[in-house]
């Protein structure tokens, strides 16, 4: 009797060797076989088809939730708090061919990087702190965040400061992620060579019009610019080899802080309805009710005034008063959302503590979390620095050195240093300072740390924290003048 399986093979044999090796992986992991209490879910589809399917839609209920959902808005501003802060600064790090740090160089640099802040961004309507929280928000909520890099003279563009260089925040929605073209390898507005890396952004000459515009319709060559990737950077959170666009971080938690806020709702129409009931009057003997004389208008509208040490003594015969006990709100609702608010926190990447407001615990539990997620916001940090801030810093000295009268790098400075710079990163509290303080002096007097690295950990910058302190050392050793005189 010839079997199921070489019969199939005998008319679809690619499909009878899938089938079999199918099989396979069944009879080897009981995980892979679906039964009765096992529903077995997969994502056959391609990195690039699944955000490209998913990405407009993803990106649009995250906005919505920012702007009507108070959990999604927190876990936002806690991811930029713990990333950007306040502001992602570069030290500069030029050195002499001796090693030394080239301090005129950096000094120089720093000056011009300070100004440049006030007007960094193409549109003069953010300074740079808050561009950079501005994209790490986009970033973060829509999946990605573009940013155009502009260096000299460019045509009906003004910079703001005296240094030639300015960059455009970009949003996804400005590249359609249904606009492909094979022949020319161009997968969700981003076209890249032979071995996947992207070469050009093809990015819409004017704002989409609708969600349909973004969504679906591909734009003509007419209506997209091209532009080379040396002047584009890209921030994503991608989560496959090869994946092209990003995909927004609500993306594994949009139902459940959906449910939460209908949960939440629910309860708060539960709660009035119960607070407006006051008192119940139950009619007791059916012998003794009284009905009422239809000729009356006003005799089903009866009220009770209830006032400290009320009275009641208007009932009708059998009538009999009794207080209304409420079961709202509902007492096991903190819990259960406690459970769910540890669910999401780890779906989002922050900690439940921060994302509930809920700081209840021991010392070493709320240090644990802290250490924990301090780790996880130090990753993203330096994403956002890699892919994003220390492009804009290189183009920065790019076009401080190409400004007239500008920064010349001296003939003993170490030219291989001139893009050798540190970031600033949002410092982890401290939950007992005392003890943390004596920590940071211990490794300091062993030669465990420098002062400018633990300067740089509590986000600060080690050029500032010096002149602030000279400064402060001379003002201390002036004579101070006798006011009598």
């Amino acid at each position: 009797m010839v079997s199921y399986s070489k019969l199939l093979a005998m008319v679809a044999p690619e499909y009878a060797m899938r089938r079999v090796q199918a099989l396979r992986v069944t009879a080897a992991y009981e995980s892979a076989k679906p039964g009765r209490t096992h529903k077995v879910k997969r994502e056959s589809r391609g990195a690039n088809a699944a955000s490209t399917e998913s990405g407009d839609s993803l990106r649009q209920q995250g906005r919505y939730l920012e702007q009507n959902n108070d959990i999604a808005k927190g876990a936002l501003d806690i991811l930029v708090n713990r990333t950007v802060g306040m502001g992602i600064i570069p030290e500069f790090m030029v050195e002499k061919k001796n090693g030394d740090l080239y301090d005129e160089v950096n000094e120089q640099l720093a000056e011009l990087y300070e100004d440049w802040t006030r007007r960094s961004e193409v549109t003069w309507r953010d300074d740079e702190t808050s561009a950079q929280r501005l994209g790490a928000r986009t970033f973060f909520r829509d999946g990605e965040v573009f940013a155009q890099h502009l260096i000299g003279p460019t045509r009906g563009l003004t910079h703001g400061t005296e240094v030639p260089y300015s960059y455009e925040l970009i949003e996804p929605d400005m590249l359609p992620m249904h606009n492909h073209n094979e022949s020319k390898r161009i997968v969700s507005s981003i076209e890249m060579n032979g071995w996947g890396r992207p070469v050009r952004y093809h990015v819409l000459k004017t704002q989409p019009e609708s969600i349909a515009r973004v969504g679906r319709l591909v734009p003509s060559s007419d209506e997209t610019r091209a532009i080379a990737s040396a002047r584009m950077s890209h921030l994503s959170i991608r989560n496959r080899i090869r994946q092209v666009r990003g995909v927004s971080v609500f993306a594994s938690v949009l139902k459940r802080l959906s449910d939460i806020d209908e949960i939440d709702e629910t309860e708060r129409v539960a709660a009035r309805i119960a607070a407006a009931v006051a008192l119940i009057i139950t009619k007791g003997d059916p012998s003794l009710y009284q009905a009422p004389d239809p000729d009356d208008e006003n005799a089903n509208q009866r009220e009770l005034d209830i006032n400290p040490g009320t009275i009641v003594d208007d009932l009708l015969p059998g009538e009999d008063v009794k207080s209304f006990v409420s079961n709202r709100p509902n007492n096991q609702l903190i819990p259960f959302k406690e459970s769910q608010f540890k669910s999401a926190a780890a779906g989002l990447g922050v900690g439940a503590s921060s994302l509930g407001k809920n700081y209840n615990g021991n010392y070493s539990s709320q240090r644990q979390e802290l250490v924990e997620q301090h780790d996880h916001y130090g990753v993203m940090w330096k994403y956002i620095v890699e892919r994003m801030e220390r492009d804009k810093v290189e183009n920065f000295v790019r076009a401080a050195m190409m400004m007239r009268n500008g920064v010349v790098l001296p003939d003993d400075a170490n030219a291989a240093s001139l893009y050798r710079i540190h970031f600033s990163r949002p410092a982890m509290p401290w939950i007992q300072p005392l003890q943390e303080a004596k920590a940071w002096a211990t490794l300091t007097e062993n030669k465990f740390e420098s002062t400018s690295g633990i300067i740089r950990s509590r986000g600060a910058s080690p050029r500032q924290v010096r002149k602030q302190i000279e400064r402060e050392e001379r003002q201390s050793q002036e004579p101070k003048t006798n006011e009598e005189d």
